[in-house]
């Protein structure tokens, strides 16, 4: 079995749009636009995150940076970066 998983940060609007006959629950933003675009750029069993989620705990992750890749909503590419581990004490970060 093999996962593409994409953690990126950011506003998301989410909940059921319709009427009361007939409703789904549905998420909109530019943050899903850009989950989804990680995910498909993700190889089998990598996890891609974007700056902002790599910024959170930067001083606590081992992380990769990748090619930047073209997000509908986004008008410059945005370089996914490839969550290896979290980080071990003495060990140099990525930047």
């Amino acid at each position: 079995m093999e996962f593409h998983i994409a953690v990126p940060t950011g506003d998301a609007m989410v909940g059921n749009l319709g009427t009361r006959e007939l409703f789904s629950c549905t998420a909109v933003e530019v943050a899903i636009n850009l989950c989804r675009q990680l995910e498909v750029a993700a190889q089998p069993d990598q996890l891609l995150i974007d700056r902002a989620t790599y910024s959170a705990p930067a001083d606590q992750s081992v992380a990769d940076p990748l090619e930047p890749i073209l997000v509908k909503g986004k008008a410059r590419p945005t370089p996914p970066i490839f969550y290896l581990s979290p980080a071990i004490p003495g060990e140099p970060d990525m930047d």
